[in-house]
């Protein structure tokens, strides 16, 4: 099953996606939205 975790760096999930259908996945510009507020090039 295709997911996505973005953890902070204390250790906190703060972003899951994941979808039992393999053949969807998360558009690109929907993981850049949910990583910018915890990216370190801000």
């Amino acid at each position: 099953m295709p997911s996505v975790f973005i953890i902070d760096r204390t250790g906190v999930i703060r972003f899951v996606y994941s979808n039992p259908d393999f053949t969807v996945r998360l558009a690109a510009d929907a993981l850049w939205d949910a990583a910018k507020p915890y990216s370190l090039a801000k």
